[in-house]
């Protein structure tokens, strides 16, 4: 395998890439893919100023996480190929300045538009405008590229570029249905542009490269896990058979990178590129949620669980909508109340009414299986060698769900929740005081309560009948 020749880091052998995202979960791994495995010339990286920092203290900060840790080690100079281009994708000409915009014209090789707003509950009018809009902005740049070899429009599986009408209420949200639109655009400029769609479906942290399980935010779905691990996410409504369409975001690297090489040297009609969950590796939400729990009831609990985690998966929205109330909404205004006669600032049942949102915003993900075909990714892997496919591994050979999940856990303690491992003894003593308290109270307490109504209201009238 050694001898083997990486033909896919050749492709970018003294080339320059411009990336728009590159603040972005998918977007970081990608430029840590690139510094790490390729011979890049130099990476051009659009960023904008937020929350009063500027592009340039962005991207310091971003280089402090934990993810470029490994390529810190391994060649320490890297990063100084990167070289942050101030703008932002909804203003026109993306912001860029003349002299950067007459640099990138004259330079750029690839282009990988990654950025987008993922949120699933935003408006319409500001979903097409981050998501649609800028594909118009940047089709034009690309035309404008002197030297541009290919550009890569990262989407979505749950679109779907062939229908001719879109209706929103076909799509899950405003995300998927803003996506849907930047693609017709794309498409329609396939015949006379170097262009092709790469489509994650759900995308979760990394599995194996650079780091195991890391992840920059919780706004996926493993925000709801951190949620139940922390014992305040008592219920979700799922279909406990429906199929969890996810894939970790290495291989979606991956796969952009493979694609890019396929379409250069091998096949220009591969255009077309689902990335989902590998064939034969089938997991439910249930799995999911199920092993999740496992996890942080047995091996890595979190700091400072408000209950013992113990989420109810149900697939009846009635149901649903009386645990809710029950068990998560009447202890959270009670809690609430408890704070606000001490003073403090009651935000329990804030938190709750968030993660009531984020369940139905993940409603139609989590109640329906979509069937998507990754053939193209197949075909693509046949033509790799054995290193190309160890160093961009697209497949689930030798997946195991439970470590993953572990590693995610882990990950998410150290990197988001900032909760070291030194903490997981006190944690785990922790979490036997919240057992007890909740095999006491659920356990025992509201069953007396049943069965003393039960003989009130039922077997007595009865008895002294």
């Amino acid at each position: 395998m050694a001898q083997e020749p990486d033909r896919i880091a050749e492709i970018f052998n003294g080339r320059t890439v411009f990336i728009t995202g590159g603040s972005g979960f998918l977007g970081q791994v990608l430029i840590e893919k690139f510094l790490r495995s390729t011979n890049v010339k130099r990476l051009y990286l659009l960023l904008r100023t937020k929350k009063n920092k500027t592009p340039q203290e962005r991207w310091n900060a971003i280089v402090e996480n934990m993810l470029f840790d490994p390529l810190k080690k391994q060649n320490p100079t890297a990063l100084k190929k990167c070289h942050i281009i101030p703008g932002d994708i909804c203003e026109d000409n993306f912001g860029i300045s003349p002299e950067n915009r007459l640099l990138l014209q004259n330079e750029v090789n690839f282009i990988y538009h990654s950025a987008a707003s993922i949120r699933f509950d935003q408006s319409l009018k500001t979903a097409v405008r981050v998501n649609t809009k800028s594909i118009k902005t940047l089709l034009q740049f690309a035309r404008e590229c002197k030297q541009l070899l290919l550009l890569v429009h990262v989407s979505t599986s749950y679109v779907f570029h062939e229908e001719e009408v879109l209706l929103l209420g076909d799509y899950p949200n405003t995300y998927t249905y803003s996506k849907a639109l930047a693609e017709k655009l794309v498409v329609e400029q396939m015949d006379d542009l170097p262009v092709i769609i790469v489509r994650p479906s759900i995308v979760c942290p990394t599995w194996q490269q650079p780091i195991c399980g890391w992840i920059n935010n919780l706004q996926n779905p493993m925000g709801l896990f951190v949620a139940a691990g922390k014992g305040i996410l008592r219920s979700a409504y799922i279909n406990v058979d429906c199929k969890a369409d996810f894939v970790p975001v290495d291989c979606v690297i991956s796969a952009i990178m493979a694609s890019t090489w396929n379409y250069l040297n091998h096949s220009k009609q591969d255009r077309f590129i689902n990335m989902t969950g590998p064939s034969g590796y089938i997991f439910t939400w249930n799995d999911i949620f199920e092993t999740c729990k496992r996890i942080n009831q047995t091996e890595v609990p979190f700091n400072w669980v408000i209950w013992y985690p113990e989420t109810f998966t149900l697939k009846s929205k009635i149901i649903y909508k009386i645990h809710l109330y029950l068990f998560q909404m009447l202890p959270a205004l009670f809690i609430d109340g408890i704070l606000a006669i001490l003073f403090q600032k009651p935000f329990f049942y804030q938190i709750q009414k968030r993660l009531h949102k984020g369940i139905e915003v993940f409603e139609k993900f989590g109640t329906k299986t979509w069937n998507f075909s990754n053939s193209t990714v197949g075909k693509i892997r046949e033509k790799m060698n054995i290193k190309e496919m160890e160093t961009y591994k697209m497949d689930g050979e030798g997946f195991h769900l439970r470590n993953y999940l572990k590693n995610c856990i882990l990950s998410i303690r150290r990197n988001n929740l900032n909760e070291h491992d030194d903490t997981l003894p006190t944690a785990k003593r922790h979490l036997m005081v919240m057992w007890i308290i909740d095999f006491i109270v659920f356990k025992i307490l509201l069953v007396s309560v049943f069965v003393f109504y039960c003989y009130k209201w039922i077997f007595s009238p009865i008895f002294e009948g």
